[in-house]
């Protein structure tokens, strides 16, 4: 099953209709209550996996970006989403399988 975690991204791909810049209907990220909601749904159904979707580090281009992390408690998409696979295998079973895009090393 589908988890949007956020519609945010600081790329500009010409076919991707999934995007949403700040001040666009949609621009934000899944709560972590809105997250485990949708897991907890699929798993319900019989889903077997959690595919996470995200934009590319958006909070490098969005100051609303980095500032809605921070009111999640986070400074990257990347360590909101690790904290939200951890939640959603713990909670549901749900393996989660990240489509993050380009990570460093250390990431």
């Amino acid at each position: 099953m589908f988890i949007p975690l956020t519609t945010y991204c600081r790329d500009d791909c010409g076919y991707c209709t999934f995007k949403r810049d700040p001040g666009q209907p949609g621009a934000r990220y899944l709560t972590p209550e809105e997250v485990l909601d949708i897991a907890r749904a699929g798993a319900a159904q019989g889903c077997k996996e959690a595919l996470f979707s995200l934009g590319d580090k958006p909070e490098l281009r969005f100051p609303e970006a980095a500032a809605a992390l921070r009111g999640l408690g986070h400074h990257t998409t990347t360590g909101y989403l690790a904290e939200m696979c951890h939640a959603v295998l713990a909670e549901t079973g749900l393996l989660p399988h990240p489509n993050p895009g380009t990570l460093s090393r250390r990431e």
